[in-house]
């Protein structure tokens, strides 16, 4: 699901997912907010995740770009490798009990 927002130029990704976090912070949750590339953080796509695991495969994350004139707002969900993969990828990878999917 991605919601689209008319782009308005003081708010930023990085801006909405630091709002993002701080609204689930008060909630009880201890999200964190991290751009997908960090040497580029201003043009990059922005996460929103309840967690402070990196990488976050496996939890259910808000996602935040914007593209020309709009921002896009999304819930991004994982479905990573079954059993069958484990001996070939990092356990990073392999989907278990513990992830949203």
């Amino acid at each position: 699901m991605v919601i689209r927002i008319k782009y308005i130029e003081e708010i930023s990704p990085a801006k909405l997912a630091k709002e993002v976090k701080k609204h689930y912070d008060y909630e009880g949750d201890k999200f964190s907010a991290r751009p997908f590339n960090r040497f580029r953080p201003v043009d990059s796509i922005w996460w929103c995740i309840p967690s402070k695991d990196w990488p976050a495969y496996k939890y259910g994350k808000f996602v935040i770009f914007k593209e020309n004139d709009l921002m896009y707002l999304g819930f991004n969900v994982e479905k990573g490798l079954g059993q069958v993969y484990k001996f070939d990828h990092p356990n990073k990878h392999i989907t278990d009990k513990s992830w949203l999917w």
